[in-house]
């Protein structure tokens, strides 16, 4: 699998994304890829796969979401190193490169999650977690800690056990499209 397989989960006639939308799949898929604390450079490629494809998702300039200088509406192009390193940068000020601790200025990592999930459609919700799942999966390592976030991901999404796992099946055979034997 190559990181630039990652982006074949965001459907380009995917579900219109909102600023408020947008902005929390951006950071959930961020989250995705922060979760065991590393950085793989397939992780963050297929990161920015996902950016790229989320512009064709992206509602045309309404309002202002936190990551619209980077994903606006139109047509999936490549995300420059300086884009996604300034956005890189602004999601570690705010979300953090580690592992989230079970409890951080009173919150949980589940508590985060679900206000993540609040403004999300359902479409958009398994759009996330498709999202989520594919990022973990891009470095082909995934340790406990990113299993664990997929688990509290589906929850706080409020996506049952059995569509959460129909969900990672789809993923995984998204991954394999166009793949070489």
């Amino acid at each position: 699998m190559r990181a630039t397989d990652v982006g074949r989960v965001v459907p380009l006639d995917g579900p219109t994304l909102g600023p408020p939308e947008l902005d929390a799949v951006v950071e959930i898929a961020y989250r995705a890829m922060a979760a065991d604390g590393r950085f793989d450079e397939a992780e963050i490629e297929a990161f920015r796969c996902v950016l790229s494809r989320l512009r064709a998702l992206a509602t045309p300039a309404v309002g202002a979401g936190a990551y619209r200088s980077i994903v606006t509406h139109g047509a999936p192009r490549a995300v420059a190193d300086a884009d996604l390193d300034a956005l890189l940068d602004r999601l570690r000020a705010s979300v953090g490169d580690t592992p989230a601790p079970a409890r951080r200025f009173g919150f949980t990592r589940q508590s985060t999650l679900r206000a993540l999930a609040e403004p999300l459609s359902p479409a958009a919700r398994e759009l996330a977690y498709k999202v989520a799942y594919a990022i973990s999966l891009a470095d082909l390592d995934v340790p406990a800690e990113e299993a664990e976030l997929q688990t509290e991901l589906a929850v706080a999404l409020e996506l049952d056990p059995a569509r959460a796992a129909a969900l990672s099946h789809e993923t995984v055979a998204a991954l394999g499209e166009g793949s070489e034997p």
